[in-house]
């Protein structure tokens, strides 16, 4: 938990206001923000999330009013190839070897900006291939975490056509 000041700053304000007679306030605390936001969007399709007129985050800002945030977009790229020993490599296709080309790409390509958010990042977070080091992997996969600085169907639309862009091995699907 980052922001334990703010839950607890929060619980106090809410108590106040309640023994002061304010009723119409509700505290909110999500779950899972850094990977799928499960809680986030449990809220928003809970009936009263269509009344609520103000909204505090609880993100650490260094006490400077903040009016917007950059969105975030994940992808996961996953390569095939074909196992095989070592000692015998043109009996086998390596994974890692297609991933890591891929991910070069990636690295070089140029990401949209804003004057207000600054420029979209693209960190390449876990990868993951292989079995162990005398086997060719028949399969790698990167997770990557895309911090958009425009709006979010116009980042994601750009992302992944920028993705697409810098190689020819990216296959996004459903």
């Amino acid at each position: 938990m980052r922001c334990k000041r703010y839950y607890c700053d929060s619980n106090t304000a809410a108590e106040r206001l309640r023994a002061a007679g304010v009723n119409e306030i509700g505290l909110l605390f999500t779950v899972d923000e850094e990977l799928a936001s499960a809680g986030a969007r449990a809220a928003n399709d809970h009936t009263l999330s269509a009344d609520c007129r103000f909204l505090i985050n609880g993100e650490p800002t260094d006490n400077r009013l903040a009016v917007g945030t950059k969105g975030s977009m994940r992808l996961m790229i996953t390569t095939e190839g074909r196992a095989a020993h070592s000692a015998y490599p043109e009996a086998g296709e390596s994974a890692v070897e297609k991933l890591l080309d891929v991910l070069r790409s990636i690295r070089e390509c140029r990401w949209p900006g804003d004057s207000f958010f600054g420029e979209t990042t693209c960190n390449i977070g876990v990868l993951a291939g292989g079995s162990r080091p005398n086997v060719i992997p028949d399969r790698a996969q990167a997770e990557l975490q895309i911090r958009l600085a425009t709006d979010i169907e116009q980042g994601r639309a750009s992302s992944l056509g920028r993705c697409r862009a810098c190689t020819d091995r990216i296959f996004v699907g459903p």
